[in-house]
């Protein structure tokens, strides 16, 4: 379980979103202005932001720099959805979890220390 905001101005596009990705227990928030994932208390930062690609007139693009530039430790990932069917719900809910599971996995974490002076000996 993930918390995710959806930055989104479509209205059905980021409901469809919440809807499948609450199926799978993810806390989902629609949010429409970046400011509201930068200015985001940083001690409870969302898990990832799922930026639309089309806004009326931004670039989903341009928005996802901005967050790369002003909170780069928040996983952010540019979607776009032609169709709202199970198709394309099916492929989000894997793309979500692949990347909120490349997000939190760290491998250094799950080494020792002996294993990381192995691993980075000149």
């Amino acid at each position: 379980m993930a918390t995710i905001f959806i930055l989104d101005d479509n209205r059905a596009s980021s409901a469809f979103l919440k809807i499948i990705l609450a199926r799978h227990w993810h806390r989902v928030s629609r949010i429409t202005d970046i400011k509201k994932v930068t200015n985001h208390p940083s001690d409870s930062p969302p898990e990832l932001v799922l930026i639309n690609h089309a806004f009326r007139n931004h670039s989903g693009w341009e928005m996802f720099n901005h967050l790369k530039r002003t909170a780069p430790h928040i996983p952010a990932m540019v979607y776009g959805l032609d169709q709202l069917n199970t198709a394309n719900a099916d492929w989000m809910v894997k793309a979500v979890e692949a990347a909120i599971g490349e997000a939190t996995f760290h491998p250094a974490r799950h080494l020792d220390s002996s294993v990381l002076d192995t691993l980075f000996a000149e």
